[in-house]
């Protein structure tokens, strides 16, 4: 995923308030915690600079037409991403990763 650059103050708000309110009321490993935040932070990213929106990110402006177009984002991104790494999997050319295969 591109880097996150800076939110706004909304888009931390809603963040935090979100977090609170999942610690408070949900049993959740802090991991889990940090991963919501990181992946919050990805998604109103996306939503204050996507040429569509030109807005600061606020909670009754997602609707399912704005999800829709996030999650086809994703996927584009995760296709293309995909297929700069699959074709050297495929080869079975380990030796074309710049570090040793994990598995």
């Amino acid at each position: 995923m591109r880097e996150v650059t800076e939110i706004s103050k909304q888009g931390k708000q809603v963040i935090q308030d979100f977090i609170q309110a999942l610690a408070i009321h949900e049993d959740l490993n802090p991991k889990t915690l940090k991963e919501y935040v990181s992946d919050l932070k990805n998604f109103i990213n996306w939503f204050e600079t996507t040429d569509q929106q030109k807005e600061l990110f606020q909670v009754e402006n997602v609707a399912t037409p704005t999800l829709t177009r996030y999650r086809n984002a994703m996927q584009k991104m995760l296709i293309y991403t995909t297929s700069l790494i699959t074709p050297q999997w495929r080869s079975g050319r380990s030796s074309a990763l710049p570090y040793p295969p994990l598995w």
